[in-house]
């Protein structure tokens, strides 16, 4: 079966895994739309249609989405805390806007990448489980925002899957937890929380595009239906730590 598929974010992270594994299913059977602000940080491997512009910009909302059935949302902006305003301009509002343009649409499927730190750290194992808002965390308020609107907006017209990620790690990946605690390994500024003992619920990011096409693709789910991506494994921060340490000679 045929499908049009909109992979936003498509240079980023995420987005780029996500056409790497599309990639690796085939065009004969897919027509592929990268959506993106600058097509020259596409992978190379990429021979699908390009949409550029901004997801800010309303009438390129309409131009991405005409004529797609999937929604692949991968299109992010993070901040470990603070930035309340750049997060809610930059990220909550275009990905509510996105919601609408997609029902709008009449888009069969939206999938929206999300954290398992939405519910932690007592409901993270559940999937399902409503996101806990933080005070000091705007950002993953707004993911869980999203996460509410999705649910709000679910129906037999179109399919909600909400995937919420690991910690990513892996090629390509410059920003989040192990970018930021490897210069302070170099540095010997390394803080440890809880002695080391908290989780880092690692994912790859080749693991992370097989899920999200799998969950574009699979044949039938409900109107909203939640996934955690993550390894079969959760290790703790120190064993990160060590683990890096020996493999890759950082102190």
């Amino acid at each position: 079966m045929s499908h049009s598929i909109v992979v936003t974010g498509a240079t980023g992270f995420a987005g780029s895994h996500v056409l790497e594994a599309l990639n690796r299913i085939g065009h004969k059977e897919l027509h592929i739309i990268a959506a993106c602000r600058d097509r020259r940080k596409l992978i190379p491997e990429f021979k699908g249609e390009v949409r550029v512009g901004d997801l800010r910009d309303p009438d390129y909302m309409d131009r991405v989405l005409a004529g797609a059935e999937i929604v692949c949302h991968c299109a992010a902006w993070t901040s470990f805390w603070s930035n309340k305003q750049a997060s809610r301009e930059l990220y909550l509002e275009p990905s509510l806007q996105l919601i609408d343009k997609a029902l709008e649409w009449r888009v069969k499927r939206f999938i929206n990448l999300s954290s398992i730190s939405a519910a932690a750290p007592k409901f993270s194992a559940n999937a399902y489980a409503p996101g806990i808002t933080r005070r000091y965390w705007p950002h993953l308020n707004n993911m869980i925002a999203i996460e509410n609107y999705m649910q709000e907006n679910a129906h037999h017209n179109i399919s909600m899957v909400n995937l919420r990620m690991g910690l990513f790690a892996g090629q390509r990946y410059g920003l989040g937890i192990l970018p930021l605690l490897l210069p302070r390994l170099k540095s010997h500024l390394l803080p440890w929380i809880a002695g080391g003992k908290t989780g880092l619920p690692l994912i790859d990011g080749r693991d992370i595009g097989q899920a999200v096409v799998r969950a574009a693709l699979a044949p039938q789910l409900p109107a909203y239906a939640a996934f955690n991506i993550v390894g079969p494994e959760i290790p703790r921060a120190r064993e990160v730590i060590n683990y890096i340490s020996d493999h890759f000679d950082s102190p």
